[in-house]
């Protein structure tokens, strides 16, 4: 059994990192009213707001590990077109982008994006 569930979570990282590394247009969200509600009503976050800082050209990627024990997570720091920097957790289900949670970026996570980015233009 943990064989399987091993597999499993391996082929679905490969999986979750092609997501990842997919053109823009390609990239399909699901949204329900659980989620369309809760980032509303807790953070003042909208669909589109989320997905625009997903695809954030000089977005900041990692692993949430911390939270990974029933699915793989990923984080994002992006900006939306606007300018406004946000902190996104998501996952994959069924080739589909799951955003679990999003807010406004920390001092911290918009400044560490803001370096990033200065590093990468000298």
């Amino acid at each position: 059994m943990l064989l399987d569930k091993f597999t499993y979570i391996s082929v679905k990282y490969v999986h979750t990192t092609d997501v990842l590394d997919m053109p823009k247009k390609k990239r399909r969200f699901v949204w329900d009213f659980g989620n369309t509600s809760h980032l509303w009503e807790r953070h003042q976050v909208r669909p589109f707001e989320a997905e625009e800082a997903m695809e954030d050209s000089h977005a900041q990627k990692g692993s949430d590990e911390l939270h990974s024990q029933d699915e793989i997570r990923f984080t994002v720091i992006g900006k939306t077109r606007k300018s406004r920097a946000l902190f996104l957790a998501f996952t994959v289900r069924y080739n589909y982008i799951r955003v679990l949670h999003a807010r406004d970026a920390k001092r911290k996570e918009a400044k560490l994006y803001e370096e990033k980015i200065s590093a990468t233009k000298v």
